[in-house]
């Protein structure tokens, strides 16, 4: 697996998951593309997130996240973008 972007702003950690689709219209639909960061993909991002952390002892008194960034593209290549703060959670 592997991480799309990892973002940091002061003392934060933003590790960051990238969604984008092709669309005729902009919508929240059920075509949404955040919506395919189903339960396994966010254990497997918890899981390179901790490791990503864990690998890199100049981070370990940062405090971290996982975020969503959904893009969604129409074909005059208008777009739209969402960002989920804190998408993700261990719970």
């Amino acid at each position: 697996g592997e991480i799309d972007i990892v973002a940091k702003k002061d003392n934060f950690i933003a590790v960051v998951e990238v969604k984008s689709a092709l669309v005729d219209r902009f919508t929240q639909s059920e075509f949404a593309p955040e919506l395919h960061v189903n339960r396994q993909k966010q254990r497997k991002l918890i899981k390179l997130g901790q490791y990503y952390m864990a690998s890199h002892k100049n981070l370990t008194d940062k405090a971290w996240e996982i975020d969503v960034v959904a893009v969604e593209i129409n074909p005059y290549g208008l777009y739209e973008i969402r960002h989920w703060q804190q998408a993700v959670t261990s719970s």
